[in-house]
């Protein structure tokens, strides 16, 4: 549930990452490359990377809509009883255009998607990472899991800390915080409706018991809709809140470190109000 309380706690981490961004001042790159490159050229490289994969991916995807175009033509004008050999013959095309795609991406771009993201991943924050993408990285079966892999190692790059411009960091806050603050809103507003009905049914019960039976079953139903909501601000919000309050911090001169909210609010937001 989305009592006063906890809406004031959402509203200290948006505070948090609000002023952290109005105070930026400039610093410098840390300096590393696959050991030696600086968070910026490491970025170039990954970025290029994406560049690479996601051409291979959109030739696949032109190849597709030409088979299928050709497929849907060749179709129609062709009798019922031959159409099964249309199909299969378009099944074919499009298994071997599928496949040499993936057979492409692991000859040329496999070990070096491996070896950029374990590099990124050293530079980042364990909560960055997603160790459930490491399968798709290994062994890609899949033009989609190739898209995955692209979409991740994008992710990582531009979460690196010292790449962004302080521009594109307030940026990327002020979009946090109308993510966040929409979140609020439909949380207020699926607790509103959840109290509404609670209030309609107990007005309808005719015994104690009928109402004391409901008001036990609408706080239940109020603690699941609270811990719905942390987990979909755990899932959602909290890594990139995380990170984005530790770049801001990285950027602002000490005598303002101390005026933002505490990594606490951030990481362990029902544990700071005594959520169960």
């Amino acid at each position: 549930m989305l009592t006063k309380g906890k809406t004031f706690l959402f509203l200290v981490i948006l505070a948090g990452i609000t002023g952290a961004t109005l105070r930026l001042t400039t610093c410098s790159d840390a300096a590393s490359k696959y050991s030696s490159d600086s968070n910026k050229q490491l970025q170039s490289t990954a970025l290029g990377l994406v560049k690479k994969i996601r051409r291979l991916v959109d030739s696949y995807n032109k190849k597709d809509r030409e088979l299928m175009d050709d497929y849907q033509t060749n179709y129609l004008a062709t009798r019922t009883t031959e159409r099964q050999t249309i199909r299969d013959q378009y099944e074919k095309n499009l298994k071997e255009a599928h496949d040499s795609t993936v057979r492409d991406y692991k000859e040329k771009l496999l070990a070096e998607s491996k070896t950029v993201r374990a590099e990124l991943q050293r530079r980042l924050p364990e909560r960055m990472h997603r160790p459930q993408l490491s399968k798709i990285y290994e062994n890609p079966s899949i033009v989609m899991e190739i898209e995955i892999i692209a979409g991740d190692v994008d992710r990582l790059s531009k979460s690196l800390p010292g790449t962004w411009s302080i521009a594109e960091l307030k940026q990327k806050a002020t979009d946090l915080v109308v993510q966040l603050r929409s979140f609020i809103r439909a949380a207020q507003k699926e607790r509103t409706e959840l109290d509404l009905a609670c209030m309609q049914e107990r007005s309808r019960a005719n015994t104690e018991e009928r109402q004391s039976l409901i008001r036990q079953r609408c706080n239940n139903d109020a603690t699941k809709l609270s811990e719905n909501h942390v987990a979909i601000y755990n899932e959602r919000f909290k890594a990139e809140a995380i990170f984005l309050r530790g770049e801001s911090l990285f950027r602002l001169p000490k005598e303002y470190r101390s005026k933002i909210a505490p990594p606490i609010l951030f990481e362990f937001p029902q544990i700071s109000l005594g959520w169960k």
